[in-house]
């Protein structure tokens, strides 16, 4: 993930330092727009060691839920579903109408891809 900021004039450490600010307080900006029970159960979620190996996944997340509230599509970050026992990452409203979603995150896309005899590469949810 890369935030570009102004940097005219600067050498290319100093432009890398302010890309690293503009990042950190994009991500800032990010967590702060949570309502603040949400913020309280993602800290706890991140001081357990499980949730730090996968710190760019919920960082993803993070990303997703402001670019949606930014569309003005009403983010719920980490809804609680009580009919169910599925748990997205994100719930939110376009044209009047729920959508829930899992922000996907992978580091070897052929592993989206499971295959079956006699079948083209499927998409394995």
């Amino acid at each position: 993930m890369r935030v570009d900021v102004a940097c005219e004039g600067r050498s290319s450490g100093e432009r890398r330092g302010a890309r690293c600010v503009s990042t950190r307080e994009f991500l800032q900006t990010c967590f702060v727009n949570l309502p603040v029970t949400k913020q309280t159960r993602l800290l706890k979620t991140l001081a357990t060691e499980k949730a730090a190996e996968n710190i760019d996944a919920y960082i993803h997340e993070l990303v997703v839920h402001e670019l949606l509230r930014r569309l003005r599509l009403s983010p719920e970050f980490h809804p609680v579903i009580t009919t169910s026992t599925k748990t997205p990452d994100l719930r939110f409203e376009a044209g009047g109408k729920p959508f829930l979603a899992d922000v996907y995150l992978t580091h070897s896309p052929a592993k989206t891809f499971k295959r079956y005899p006699g079948k083209i590469a499927t998409y394995a949810a």
